[in-house]
């Protein structure tokens, strides 16, 4: 059977695909993955045209993965607050000084606050009442804490809405340097921040991400050491056959995209390739209290950003609209939040990898000024903050500050300094927070290119605050 047809044989359409490709590749080199061939209009969900029986076995996440796979960064997770969690009600925001503020009950933690800098001299306080930090203690290791470095950004954003561009995936992924097998793992409810929004994987549960992973059709029913040896024995033929059809028209894009759609696939059905199931590291089953309800999906996230299977991933938590419910409910909420946290960290540090983590949330909340801790009353962007950890097993990450931006005093309240460069724009916090991972990957020369110059050469420099990692 014949996959292509010659030049003289080809339809109008066809010929223009095979331009478009020739014209790409000039422009950017060899096309390598599905995505590729798609950017360059050789294909249009087309590559059935030329390789059908390949094709209709993989899934398109997979024929979408790269051959070099991942970049080696280190895993990035955003967990989002729907709501608007009080998160300066939590961790102790500063002055431009680096100096705390004279009065704290707007944010609920009463006039003088008592510090506690669970990560060390250099790392921001917790309010020693702080929920968000006994849920962090709860579940991380004394080991974990001490190579662990957070620092606080302070950013004003809107309540309760998805409107504001908290999403950092877009930025993420453009600094990954090659594709990985699969795309940002979970759906940002979040606008994206600077750049366009990027395709991702929507996960519900563990299954999403193994259906990804999988071929399809009838070769499924199939055993994994007869899938394997299928899926071997197209990429062996490629590489035997690809001179000898060096001459047929088409035949490049025959090999390239059969290579890609097929070494990755041997690898993940043979048993060799991506590890994707966390339930089989027993260690894990502790972490995550026996990945009960959402925390089996969670898990499924951070691991296989971990192993490396994709570079970004995002966790959900509901229940943060919670003014006016009570001291309580905010106490659980916040615990549960950090609880999340303590376990994406400590399953980097189970894993023994590099993990970079960011809390956002949508607005925040203002309480009752009072000299002792009140629960918040009402909505209150201006209060805004985010977190952001960094974890490495080898060594603590280094930082110069444990704040971005500041926050001013003004009558009975506090709030977000919006003169500062990111104070006012969620826009430039999260690319502010990416230049810094940027710059702990050991590529934040490369940032202003990422942040396509939302942040010029004078702005950026003193927002990189985390120093770069050893390799």
């Amino acid at each position: 059977m014949m996959f292509f047809k010659k030049l003289k044989d080809m339809s109008p359409e066809e010929i223009q695909k095979k331009k478009n490709l020739d014209a790409w590749q000039r422009l950017h080199g060899k096309a390598i993955t599905r995505r590729h061939f798609l950017a360059a209009g050789a294909i249009s969900g087309a590559a059935y045209m030329v390789l059908p029986s390949i094709f209709s076995l993989v899934n398109p996440a997979t024929a979408e993965a790269a051959s070099c796979g991942s970049s080696g960064l280190p895993a990035f997770i955003t967990v989002n607050l729907d709501g608007g969690a009080c998160l300066a009600g939590n961790a102790i925001g500063l002055d431009t000084s680096g100096n705390m503020l004279h009065d704290y009950g707007s944010v609920g933690m009463g006039t003088t606050p008592t510090p506690v800098q669970m990560f060390g001299n250099a790392g921001p306080s917790f309010c020693s009442t702080s929920g968000f930090m006994t849920g962090l203690q709860t579940v991380m290791k004394a080991t974990t804490i001490a190579n662990t470095t957070m620092f606080t950004v302070a950013v004003s954003s809107n309540d309760d809405s998805a409107t504001n561009q908290l999403d950092p995936t877009p930025l993420v992924v453009a600094a990954n340097s090659s594709k990985d097998i699969l795309p940002p793992l979970g759906t940002n409810r979040n606008q994206p921040a600077i750049l366009p929004l990027t395709p991702s994987l929507n996960v519900q549960s563990l299954s999403d991400i193994q259906n990804a992973l999988s071929v399809q059709g009838a070769v499924k029913t199939l055993s994994a050491s007869q899938k394997a040896a299928i899926f071997q024995n197209i990429q062996n033929l490629t590489a035997l056959q690809a001179q000898n059809l060096a001459n047929v028209s088409g035949a490049s894009l025959l090999s390239a995209l059969s290579t890609t759609a097929t070494s990755t696939n041997t690898g993940l059905v043979g048993g060799s390739g991506a590890n994707i199931d966390p339930t089989q590291n027993t260690q894990l089953k502790t972490v995550w209290n026996n990945f009960q309800g959402q925390d089996l999906r969670d898990a499924a996230v951070v691991y296989n950003t971990l192993m490396g299977n994709s570079i970004s991933g995002y966790v959900e938590m509901g229940g943060y609209d919670y003014h006016g419910t009570g001291a309580a409910n905010v106490l659980a909420q916040d615990t549960a939040a950090g609880t999340k946290v303590g376990r994406i960290l400590e399953t980097a540090a189970t894993v023994s990898k590099p993990i970079f983590v960011v809390v956002t949330t949508d607005g925040s909340t203002a309480s009752p000024p009072s000299s002792s801790p009140t629960a918040p009353s009402g909505d209150k962007g201006t209060h805004g903050m985010l977190y952001v950890f960094a974890y490495d097993p080898s060594t603590k990450p280094a930082a110069t500050k444990s704040q971005l931006g500041a926050y001013i005093f003004g009558g009975t309240d506090m709030g977000v300094d919006t003169s500062t460069t990111i104070g006012g724009s969620p826009n430039l916090a999260i690319g502010a927070i990416v230049a810094n991972y940027m710059n702990w990957s050991g590529i934040g020369a490369n940032a202003p290119n990422v942040l396509n110059n939302a942040l010029n050469s004078q702005q950026l420099p003193p927002l990189m605050i985390l120093q770069p990692r050893s390799a």
